[in-house]
């Protein structure tokens, strides 16, 4: 490499004295603070510090406000700030050239600045390089100079921040400085690194003496599932702690796309340097997802994470995306993780502390250690410049001083290189530890916070029409209804199982059960279904073997109904190729023939069968006469009452029978619409016909039909409301459907706000003092929240008098008023159509009907009845009713194999203790409660054919019983 001539022989500037003009030098940054201005800072503060340079001067850069900058002074290299022309005091430019110093307006990036600089002085050949040494390493000390003089100005900003008087040692820092940049010079890379060593430590020694202790940085770099492994060479090169927040799908990925990349990451993990931190296997929409997807997500994640990572779990639960419910801490606790970051990046609503560390805790007590300071972003550069400020705010304040630092790995702004290679030489600002290490290292926190539902709020929504999404609505529809059959599907193989004491999917020809939990939570819900029908007669013909027995022995053909959920119902299903003129019999509490097939409803008990004859017993009973009626627009039956209103088509009055007072309303609405002025444009129904179609005895069903239109009566669109009531069941079905939308109105909600611009399906009711309680995993929470999100159901109460509307997936609701809301239907480019409501009354645990309206109940067909035990029969049973069973499983070796058996998902939803008695058709021969990764926790009391378990308030518990 040619060695650079000594300037002083073609230029007099012989010595340079370096000064940096930047915006607000030694102040507190503006809140308001731009990019431009923010990059212009950094530029200016760093550029004068490549070792070409110093090693001309006397002295260190000095950094003053560009609007307070003095008199400029002879011989002067001065800097100005990118951006910062038009705030120099008129006339300073003059000043400065007249007393012969050179004035350089930097450019917008440290390279070109530099680069002129080096021009402007003089300096022949590659400016950049300089002595007879290796260039690579060369440019790598001059990236490393650069970085001393960020830190130099950084530290200056601290000490302001702290309100402490300078610390420094100047002159031994310009000793060790231009010492350093004159082994540079001469081309000595060990000695200049050494010299750079030392002048970094001054700078360490000067803040260890305002705050002696450990500071930390935490560097949260985000991985997922289409990160390019490229991009991660960098971050894996410097080996300086860091911690990738990664879902189990991104491992994956990875490993699958870089099997080296995932290497280097699992020997980071093994020399402690790298940490992972995530816990389920994908971002989904976790808070508006069944409990059993939830699980899912965890259970799946550390699948993944462990077939990567050398068996290890994470260990602490992080997400990028919005993820957070009050049952997270439980969730993630009984998984197995440890600590938390209880935060998102993605504009959504949830509570922050203003102590940095805080336990995190669920309704149950469950606890997570966590991390509550939000991280800068890395991409920002602005917040390289308020860097030393939010330190010194935290040097203050806090017990262990803490700023993470947020990034993509392949996305930072300058400054972080810089702040990377500081600390690849000391200290000097703070200590980075990875996000494990940090917790290990700081105390552990007494004080704990509980948020509420009302603390939360998605993104989701926003997210779903920001990004075009066909079913921004309807998908968590199609998902609820998906995993409702899938874990009835798998309670009916558990029972059929255990009758038999072997597993039944030999016959089935279906999957293994994780197998189609994964295709299911991947979305692809037909190929589910479709696998499940074609098991089901597989897994009910082994049922109906293990119920009846023998067909030979009992010749009367029937159906065998089977109840795949924890709590007793009265099921409407359809009896293929019954007898039209069925009479009530035995759980047979009516049936009725329409177009559909033979309606029938059922009195089934808990996880447990009815057995139906297909032909009616002769002289058999009937039901009573106006046990379901259908008279001048009212549906009713023994519970309920449902007044269709002749002018819209909606519903007038919602109520119990006889009662006097109409609980609920509801009409369909369009909200939005603005006309060619842009004013607002009311809606309403208006009713075309109103069509009875069954009266009974087990079906009262009438259609309305007509028209939404706005006020000037010009049609939006076309609307069809189906509502039944049946047999002895205080819930009543809505059912709507929307079309020949007016393309014109259709356009203005594709890329509105859907809170506001949506087809809504409106209620009312009377009393605005009201309590408005939402389900999330079957819990009743109260809200006064204006946006409510829950996929289950909402319920209304007055000290005497409740209605609960069901929702069955549909997600997205917002309250007008005490006495009004809306659940979102249509939004964005919405193509689903058809939306299904239940609405019931005086319900104590809405949940119990929320989810009856969801899982199927099986009818299958049987050769011969009724079964030698008689027509009804359980298999399990909760005696608590407060306790909701989310699944039951049929577990091959269960008990560290003790034998077969099955395990049960319970939740505890009323908020108190209870002892809860799960009653068995066989005696079990053991007991276990796990935590949700299948670790034991302790070993539950049998009582004759009962397994106690002691739930505590909101408790998720799973049970796992050994019946052989």
């Amino acid at each position: 490499m040619e060695h650079a001539s000594d300037p002083t022989e073609s230029n007099p500037r012989s010595v340079v004295r370096p000064t940096a003009l930047i915006v607000g030098a030694g102040k507190e940054p503006d809140p308001y603070l731009t990019e431009l201005d923010a990059q212009g800072s950094w530029v200016a503060a760093s550029a004068l510090w490549h070792p070409a340079l110093l090693a001309r001067s006397t002295e260190v850069p000095r950094l003053i406000d560009v609007f307070e900058p003095g008199s400029p002074e002879p011989g002067q290299t001065i800097v100005l700030a990118h951006g910062s022309q038009d705030r120099l005091a008129s006339g300073w430019r003059t000043q400065a050239a007249d007393c012969g110093a050179l004035l350089v307006e930097a450019g917008p990036t440290r390279a070109e600045t530099t680069v002129m600089l080096l021009e402007q002085l003089g300096f022949p050949g590659d400016p950049t390089l300089a002595g007879p040494g290796d260039p690579d390493e060369l440019r790598t000390l001059v990236d490393d100079f650069h970085a001393l003089g960020t830190a130099h100005w950084w530290l200056a900003e601290l000490t302001a921040a702290m309100n402490h008087v300078d610390c420094l040692d100047h002159d031994e820092f310009a000793r060790e400085t231009l010492a350093a940049a004159a082994d540079w010079n001469a081309g000595d890379p060990a000695g200049s690194r050494n010299r750079l060593r030392a002048a970094f430590e001054v700078l360490t020694r000067a803040r260890e003496r305002f705050y002696p202790v450990d500071a930390y940085f935490v560097d949260i770099c985000l991985l997922d599932a289409r990160t390019k492994p490229s991009s991660l060479e960098a971050t894996l090169r410097d080996r300086l702690a860091v911690s990738f927040l990664a879902t189990g799908e991104a491992i994956a990925n990875l490993a699958r796309r870089d099997p080296e990349k995932i290497q280097a990451i699992r020997d980071g993990v093994r020399d402690g340097w790298i940490d992972v931190v995530g816990g389920t296997w994908s971002e989904a929409e976790e808070s508006l997802l069944p409990l059993e997807s939830v699980l899912h997500q965890y259970r799946r994640g550390a699948r993944a994470y462990r077939e990567h990572l050398d068996d290890r779990n994470v260990e602490t639960w992080a997400r990028r995306r919005f993820g957070m419910h009050v049952q997270a801490p439980q969730i993630a606790k009984r998984i197995g993780l440890r600590f938390g970051l209880p935060m998102s990046f993605d504009g959504a609503k949830f509570p922050l502390r203003a102590e940095v560390k805080r336990l995190w805790e669920a309704p149950d007590g469950s606890t997570l250690e966590c991390l509550f300071r939000p991280p800068i972003a890395a991409d920002l550069a602005a917040e390289g410049v308020r860097l030393p400020w939010r330190i010194g705010l935290t040097m203050r304040d806090d017990h262990s001083a803490t700023l993470p630092i947020i990034r993509w790995a392949s996305r930072s702004a300058d400054w972080f290189a810089d702040l990377r290679r500081i600390s690849s030489y000391a200290a000097v600002l703070s200590r980075w530890v990875t996000v494990n290490d940090y917790f290990h290292l700081t105390d552990r926190p007494f004080e704990g916070v509980r948020p509420q539902p009302d603390d939360y709020l998605s993104p989701y929504l926003d997210q779903s029409v920001a990004s075009d999404e066909p079913r921004p609505i309807s998908k968590h529809v199609l998902h609820a209804r998906a995993r409702a059959e899938l874990d009835a599907a798998e309670a009916l193989r558990a029972v059929a199982a255990c009758l038999t004491e072997t597993s039944v999917d030999a016959d089935s020809g279906s999957t293994s059960p994780e197998e189609r939990e994964d295709r299911l939570e991947s979305g692809r819900f037909e190929e589910v279904h479709a696998e499940i029908a074609a098991a089901l007669p597989a897994w009910g013909a082994a049922l109906a073997r293990g119920v009846i027995g023998d067909p030979a022995e009992i010749p009367r053909p029937g159906f065998l109904v089977f109840n795949p959920i924890g709590q007793a119902r009265r099921a409407a299903v359809i009896l293929p190729e019954a007898a039209p003129d069925l009479k009530a019999e035995g759980p047979l509490r009516a049936a009725q023939l329409t177009d559909e097939g033979v309606w029938a409803v059922v009195e089934l008990p808990a996880y447990g069968y009815a057995w139906i004859p297909r032909e009616p017993e002769p002289g058999g009973g009937g039901i009573e006469p106006g046990e379901v009626s259908l008279r001048d627009n009212r549906l009713r039956n023994a519970a309920i009452e449902l007044q269709v209103d002749a002018q819209t088509g909606g519903i007038r009055g919602f109520n119990a029978a006889g009662e006097a007072t109409a609980r609920l309303g509801q009409q369909l609405a369009v909200r939005g619409l603005v006309d060619a002025q842009g004013s607002p444009i009311t809606t309403k129904m208006v009713a075309d016909r109103i069509e009875p179609e069954y009266a009974g005895p087990v079906l009262a069903q009438s259609v309305a039909t007509g028209r939404i239109v706005d006020s000037a009566g010009a049609r939006i669109a076309d609307f069809e409301q189906r509502y039944r009531v049946w047999n002895g069941r205080p819930i009543a079905d809505v059912d709507i459907d929307i079309s020949n939308i007016s393309e014109s109105h259709l356009s203005q909600f594709q890329h509105a706000d859907p809170r506001r611009h949506a087809f809504v399906a409106a209620w009312a009711w009377p009393d605005k003092e009201s309590t408005i309680r939402s389900l999330q995993f079957g819990h009743p929470w109260e809200t006064f929240a204006e946006r409510l999100e829950t996929n289950e159901a909402i319920d209304i109460s007055t000290r005497s008098r409740r209605v609960a509307l069901l929702f069955g997936g549909l997600a997205h609701h917002r309250r007008h008023s005490s006495r009004m809301l809306d659940t979102s239907l249509i939004v964005g480019r919405e193509v689903e159509r058809h939306f299904r409501f239940g609405l019931a009354l005086d319900l104590e645990y809405p949940f119990q009907a929320a989810q009856e309206r969801l899982a199927p109940a099986f009818v299958i067909p049987t050769e011969s009845g009724p079964p030698p035990s008689g027509p009804v029969g359980r298999f399990f049973t909760l005696d608590q009713k407060s306790v909701q069973a989310h699944s039951l499983r049929f577990v091959d070796d269960s008990g560290d194999g003790r034998g077969w058996g099955v395990r049960l998902l319970l939740v505890e939803t009323a908020g108190r203790s209870s002892r809860c008695r799960v009653q068995c058709f066989r005696n079990p021969v053991w007991g276990r409660q796990l935590d949700l990764s299948g670790d034991v926790l302790v070993d539950l009391s049998v009582e004759d054919d009962s397994v106690m378990v002691e739930m505590t308030p909101h408790e998720i518990a799973v049970v796992e019983i050994t019946l052989g």
